[in-house]
């Protein structure tokens, strides 16, 4: 297994440059973004809490318990975003994972046994979905729903003596398609400036727009340029603004965190 150890306080500088927009509002800014940050930091805990368990940094007990500790405190989000999932099957099965973790220290090794199958098993069906579907309310769901099993099921298989190779390479596919399936509309909005030599010497000012599925807007202004049409890059913070209220926030703050 390929063991990159990146630096904890770039993950969590991305996290909060993902969370804090660069331009609009977004438009549905209410208490969601505030949910998502919650289920955001609940991933970011999890996955370095496993990169320290696989770097031999913890024993897999203080792992667990830290894991579980995280979860209390971001378990109604990831519940509540899981009961939106619309595949029956996903939806299911992520709930009985999520609810039954909370007593992972007390299975016996048949049922730890069962547990690790049946959290890896609903981990590559929701990728499989993802791969599958093309609806992004569908798709944002699932993300949501991937990144509430995925560090769960890695507690079970290490607690069960499984390999966990297989589920990071399942998790690292399913984060690229959301980040992928969610990928926000990006456009130029450019405004005439009038100059005293006429339209000979006119100018635009350019702004870059960015809407996510949902609605979520993030702009950022590139100044005057002679054309309102020139060659652009959207940057990836714009993207990540316009995307914030969704489970592409999850993903891109994950990707950098598996071991």
């Amino acid at each position: 297994m390929r063991r990159q150890w990146a630096h904890r306080a770039t993950a969590i500088a991305l996290a909060l440059a993902l969370l804090a927009g660069t331009g609009a509002a977004p438009a549905n800014a209410t208490a969601r973004p505030q949910v998502i940050g919650t289920i955001v930091t609940w991933a970011q805990t999890a996955y370095s809490v496993l990169k320290d368990f696989f770097g031999n940094k913890r024993s897999i007990e203080d792992a667990t318990r830290a894991i579980l500790d995280a979860i209390s405190t971001a378990k109604t989000e990831l519940i509540n975003h899981i009961d939106q999932v619309a595949i029956t099957q996903a939806k299911a099965c992520a709930h009985s994972a999520v609810d039954d973790f909370a007593d992972i220290e007390r299975f016996t090794p048949d049922t730890l046994q069962a547990y690790a199958r049946d959290s890896s098993y609903c981990v590559n069906l929701i990728d499989s979905q993802l791969s599958a579907i093309t609806d992004k309310s569908a798709v944002d769901q699932l993300g949501f729903a991937l990144h509430a099993v995925a560090p769960i099921a890695q507690v079970a298989r290490s607690r069960a003596g499984f390999s966990g190779t297989g589920l990071l390479a399942t998790v690292r596919d399913g984060s690229n398609i959301v980040i992928a399936k969610l990928e926000p509309e990006c456009h130029v909005e450019a405004e005439a400036v009038g100059g005293p030599y006429g339209a000979a010497r006119r100018q635009w000012l350019i702004t870059l727009v960015c809407t996510g599925y949902n609605g979520t807007s993030a702009s950022k202004y590139l100044g005057y340029r002679t054309s309102p049409n020139p060659p652009v890059t959207y940057p990836d913070s714009l993207k990540d603004s316009a995307t914030n209220t969704t489970s592409r926030i999850a993903a891109r703050t994950v990707l950098p965190l598996l071991p």
